[in-house]
């Protein structure tokens, strides 16, 4: 997921974790952040209660944390407004179908590829890129503008 964020980028990291994403990319401003504090500079904001950073930056980040927020609607619009381009992963209802094991996993949420792309374009975002991984995840990439990729 890394390899679509350009050198000199400012990312936010939504739902940052251990902060892999830190070490991946060269010359980026990094902000990074979740619902509880992960390290000195963590930008702590809980998505559930409609709590995002206030800070803009090229590329909001978001890997495998859509599924725990209940108001996706909200969270999207946010991402749109904060950033130009949006790198995704997301394991879609399609392909995760379960009900009971979604929710024991935790998820609150139930979004099919096409709620999901259908959602970023009502934010004025597009989809640039496609990959389902061998491990059957599913990396988007949305933007604003059609020439990033």
């Amino acid at each position: 997921m890394s390899k679509y964020i350009k050198d000199g980028s400012s990312v936010l990291d939504l739902g940052c974790g251990k902060m892999w994403l830190r070490q991946m990319v060269n010359d980026m401003q990094y902000y990074p952040v979740d619902y509880c504090d992960r390290g000195g500079d963590t930008i702590i904001c809980d998505f559930n209660k409609k709590e995002f950073p206030e800070r803009n930056a090229d590329v909001a980040f978001v890997s495998g944390s859509l599924e725990y927020v209940k108001d996706y609607s909200w969270f999207i619009q946010m991402i749109a407004t904060h950033s130009t381009i949006c790198v995704l992963s997301y394991c879609i209802l399609d392909d995760y179908p379960n009900i009971r094991e979604r929710r024991r996993l935790a998820w609150v949420n139930d979004l099919s590829k096409k709620n999901l792309i259908d959602l970023f374009e009502r934010n004025k975002m597009s989809l640039q890129d496609y990959q389902k991984t061998e491990v059957n995840h599913h990396i988007f990439v949305f933007a604003k503008e059609k020439q990033y990729i």
